[in-house]
C-alpha cells in the first residue's frame, strides 16, 4: 500500500465535510434571505416585469430592511413576514417605486438593446 492510498479516504472525508461548513454558516448569517425569497417569488418571479430588490442589514440589535419594490403590497408583506420571523426590531427603509417626487413625469428610458413588448401583458 502506498502513502497516498492510506490518506485518500480520510482526506476525501475532510474535504467533503469542510465544504459543508460555509453553506451552513451562510444560512445562519442571513436569516432574512428565505423570508425575502418567498415574498419575491410571489410578487416578482420575473425581474423583467416587476421590481423587488430588498435586503436586510444587521445594525446592532436591529435589522435595517432596505431596497426597492414597485408594489405597496409587496413592501407590507416583506415587513409582516420579517416581523413574523421574530428576528428582532426592524427598520423599514424600503422605497416604493415610482418615487413620489417624480409624479409629474412618470416616464423612463430603456437602456437595453431590445425592449420586449408582450402581446398579453398582465
Amino acid at each position: 500500500m502506498t502513502v497516498h492510498a492510506k490518506f485518500a479516504a480520510p482526506l476525501g472525508l475532510v474535504l467533503c465535510l469542510s465544504s459543508l461548513v460555509p453553506v451552513r454558516a451562510a444560512a445562519q448569517d442571513d436569516p432574512c434571505k428565505p423570508v425575502l425569497a418567498a415574498v419575491k417569488a410571489k410578487y416578482a418571479p420575473d425581474r423583467r416585469v416587476a421590481v423587488f430588490d430588498v435586503a436586510c442589514l444587521r445594525s446592532g440589535d436591529q435589522w435595517i430592511v432596505r431596497g426597492e419594490v414597485d408594489r405597496e403590497a409587496a413592501r407590507r408583506e416583506v415587513m409582516a413576514a420579517l416581523d413574523a420571523a421574530k428576528l428582532g426590531p426592524l427598520l423599514d427603509s424600503v422605497r416604493l417605486l415610482p418615487d413620489p417626487a417624480l409624479a409629474a413625469t412618470p416616464l423612463g428610458i430603456v437602456k437595453v438593446s431590445v425592449g420586449n413588448v408582450r402581446s398579453t401583458p398582465a
